[in-house]
């Protein structure tokens, strides 16, 4: 009923952590049908986290922790934990990856005084080095976590330049848009909305970004791994080894002889071959592909009668 147990219905102070606490705890208790649409718990508690690491992005300054308040043996643990007055590209590279961090151009427009546009944004975009078969993008506009399909596509088009087929790019974009361009009721869920002169912005937007893109398509990195004698990957402490150069009369792979052989162990006997003394291969398994080896010549007569020997009759 809202009323305060213990300690005589007074409130009492506690320890705590600074800032703000958000618990989540009996969704739709009192309404069936909203319940049973929910996922299993653990899909609904990684899309919290989803959610909670986008924020934490785009707010760098305040530090956000996501933890489990199950009983259970993962109740308790932090999945999620942005330090507290961090850089953005300090945080997407904790939250997303080291890999995305190394590879992030920073983007800025200001257009909040144009007439047309009204707008400022400021971002982080992968280059043209950094592949990745998921396509991550992060689209807050005045502060809201929303999405915007055509400024998606928009951006993805300006990497299908750079990026091989299949892959695709990191984009974090925060915009800041005149509130009376702005509307919002467009999806039941809000969480998606459209803007005055949507067309122009986005393909400002996407320009920018190509062209931050063309200088990027000059110098490429490759990762090539080294492979060993067996054809697994050699390691940092293994690169220093000097590989055995292989012998002048190795037969190409998947024919060349193993190790073993040339240690004096005989290799393996071929099921096919027979095993007695002579080698010489059975009549059934014999090919002929030159004339050494016979031929249809040889049961024809290569001799031709004598013309002055014929007599007429």
């Amino acid at each position: 009923n809202g009323k305060i147990v213990g300690n005589r219905g007074k409130p009492s102070p506690c320890a705590g952590t600074r800032g703000t606490t958000v618990t989540v705890e009996d969704l739709f208790y009192n309404v069936p049908l909203r319940r049973k649409a929910l996922k299993s718990p653990s899909e609904e508690y990684q899309r919290i986290v989803e959610v909670v690491s986008r924020y934490a992005v785009n707010n760098p300054s305040c530090g956000m922790v996501c933890r489990r308040l199950d009983p259970g043996p993962w109740g308790g643990s932090s999945d999620l934990c942005s330090p507290r007055g961090g850089t953005t590209s300090t945080v997407i590279g904790l939250l997303f990856g080291h890999s995305v961090s190394q590879h992030l151009l920073e983007v800025s427009w200001d257009f909040l005084e144009d007439s047309q546009l009204g707008f400022r944004a400021h971002g982080f975009v992968s280059d043209a080095n950094y592949v990745s078969k998921k396509s991550t993008f992060i689209l807050f506009i005045n502060g809201r976590l929303v999405d915007c399909a055509p400024l998606k596509r928009g951006l993805e088009a300006a990497y299908e330049a750079v990026l091989p087929r299949g892959a695709h790019p990191f984009l974090f974009i925060s915009l800041q848009v005149q509130p009376h361009r702005l509307d919002v009721n467009v999806h039941p869920t809000k969480s998606e909305v459209h803007f005055l002169n949507e067309a122009c912005v986005i393909a400002k937007l996407c320009e920018s970004v190509a062209a931050r893109l063309v200088g990027q398509n000059a110098a490429r990195a490759y990762v090539v791994p080294t492979l060993g004698s067996f054809g697994s990957p050699l390691t940092d402490t293994h690169q220093d080894q000097e590989l055995p150069a292989p012998p002048t009369n190795a037969l190409p792979t998947p024919f060349a002889p193993s190790s073993s052989s040339s240690s004096g162990a005989k290799p393996p006997a071929d099921p096919a071959k027979p095993t007695g003394e002579s080698r010489n291969p059975l009549p059934y398994k014999v090919v002929r592909v030159d004339e050494q080896r016979g031929s249809m010549e040889k049961y024809l007569s290569s001799s031709v009668p004598n013309s002055d020997k014929l007599v007429d009759h």
